[in-house]
């Protein structure tokens, strides 16, 4: 099969052409329409008797039977957007390292591919690439600087001059993949992703032009990673700096209640792409500025949705049908959306087999720019997942939901937000003077043991933190309404309304517990 196998904008095509070596030993074009054609990923790139349509960025393999044999070839669509909400990628080499050509496209394959993975695994969202060829950006100092300790730092510090790369932006996510080797007496700072910027260390450079071959770590090894595993490392990187994506409950700690050993945002890189996202993970992402998408038909979904469906209504608060909603329902095994069509109606599909309560998510999708709303609570919207209505997945569909938001989609986006609730001791008394903070905002209990924060709409979900004066931080909100476990607290959003009614309780008095953190 011959054809050109990139293609870097929607809509653009590409024909292949098929020759058929005989028995005879002779050759001859086989004719386009006799074959079978098809294509892995639709979403990416369609076909039809030969000739490929660019659908969305990503990669995708094209196959073809004819004769009894088939054949495989590998088609990118690589489309840079240049625009606000985007990923922009940098290779960045230290004044003594020299420009490869084979790292800069191994670089734009990794970030394709890991766009059609993202949309497969959430039926239909992705990140969109500024440029899918990185930018080229060279240091002032050489690779012994920037090995020598700080290399994060230092390296955020020198690129500068080159691009403005800067934490938790609405602009841009950063992926910087670094040609340095930190020194093996020193912390490893690269290799890692948070707060809108990633970056990769020379190992994984290394890794993707380099892959199945055994490489040594700081003198440990021979190590020889599967192919995949230098692709998927920086999707989960990326995940972390995407949307605050994190570690499954209790796998960093080592706790018997850890289930997602091998989920992408835990160890699942090193198998990429035979790895996954967690439901919390799909949902959080759909909440991202940086992810964007339509929902993929059921037939093209990553699992066969054959299961029951979802179905219901949104109207705005003058009770008109909304179109553009987006809609996702929420179980702890179970995860899809959907959007709502010009009356109103949405029609989510569950895999095959789901049976877990799920809760259903509203988020402004095409009705607006920001993000999400809320959770549907009976006949209004709430901010706390635990507070919301479930609705029982099983065998046959569930009907008949009405939701009607309390504002217009434009006028619930924006403005301040509250987060209150109560500090209660195990007595279920209120606990005074203890503080509880949120996405950097901070609030001292009361008398009555309650709290106010205060902050933006459209915060990043976070953790309640919790504060004794005496001692300094003791847990987090909670299963049961406190955890010491970071990775086991319950996240806030912030959406169309105030989230009200949080108990936290602690397990012993504020004096008790900092004596058992001073005595641990």
């Amino acid at each position: 099969m011959s054809g050109t196998g990139i293609l870097t904008s929607i809509g653009e095509t590409a024909e292949f052409m098929v020759t058929a070596t005989l028995s005879d030993g002779s050759s001859q074009a086989a004719e386009a329409a006799d074959a079978d054609w098809e294509s892995s990923d639709p979403a990416v790139a369609t076909v039809s008797e030969g000739v490929v349509t660019a659908v969305g960025g990503g990669n995708a393999t094209l196959a073809v039977t004819f004769g009894g044999q088939s054949i495989e070839v590998a088609v990118s669509v690589r489309i840079s957007q240049r625009t606000e909400g985007t990923v922009r990628v940098l290779y960045v080499s230290p004044a003594d390292r020299q420009f490869q050509a084979d790292y800069s496209e191994a670089i734009t394959h990794a970030l394709v591919d890991l766009q059609s993975w993202y949309r497969q695994q959430t039926g239909g969202l992705t990140f969109s690439l500024y440029d899918a060829t990185p930018k080229h950006c060279r240091l002032p100092e050489p690779s012994d600087y920037y090995a020598s300790g700080h290399a994060w730092q230092k390296v955020q510090e020198d690129v500068q001059p080159c691009a403005p790369v800067e934490y938790g932006r609405a602009s841009f996510v950063w992926v910087l993949y670094v040609d340095v080797a930190e020194a093996c007496d020193e912390p490893h700072e690269l290799g890692a992703g948070w707060a809108g910027i990633t970056m990769m260390p020379r190992s994984d450079l290394e890794g993707l032009t380099n892959p199945g071959t055994p490489y040594f770590y700081c003198s440990e090894g021979p190590f020889n990673d599967p192919p995949g595993r230098w692709i998927g490392g920086a999707g989960h990187e990326l995940g972390h700096a995407i949307a605050n994506l994190r570690h499954p409950p209790g796998c960093d700690e080592g706790l018997s209640s850890c289930t997602d050993q091998w989920a992408l945002i835990q160890n699942g890189y090193q198998i990429y792409p035979d790895t996954y996202l967690r439901t919390e993970d799909k949902e959080t992402l759909l909440r991202s500025a940086f992810i964007e998408g339509e929902p993929l038909p059921d037939r093209e979904a990553p699992r066969a949705l054959g299961g029951p469906r979802v179905q219901g209504t949104v109207r705005g608060s003058s009770g008109v049908p909304l179109e553009g909603i987006r809609i996702s329902v929420w179980g702890d095994a179970a995860w899809n959306w959907g959007e709502t069509a010009a009356d109103g109606t949405f029609d989510v599909g569950m895999p095959d087999g789901a049976s877990d309560p799920a809760v259903i998510s509203v988020h402004a999708g095409k009705a607006s720019d920001c993000r999400w709303l809320g959770y549907h609570g009976g006949g209004e919207l709430i901010g706390l997942r635990e507070n919301a209505t479930r609705v029982t997945i099983g065998a046959a569909a569930v009907t008949g939901i009405e939701i009607q938001l309390p504002g217009e989609p434009d006028a619930l986006c924006g403005g301040e937000r509250t987060i209150s609730g109560s500090v209660l001791g195990p007595d279920g008394k209120p606990v005074a003077e203890v503080w509880v903070a949120a996405f950097d905002e901070w609030s001292l209990t009361g008398r009555d043991g309650t709290f106010v924060i205060r902050t933006p709409h459209g915060m990043s979900p976070d953790g309640l933190w919790i504060e004794i004066p005496e001692c300094g931080h003791v847990g987090y909100y909670g299963p049961g309404g406190f955890t010491t476990v970071e990775s086991e607290s319950w996240w806030v959003d912030l959406g169309a309304t105030d989230v009200t009614g949080i108990e936290i309780r602690l397990p012993a008095s504020p004096a008790e517990l900092c004596r058992q953190q001073w005595s641990g």
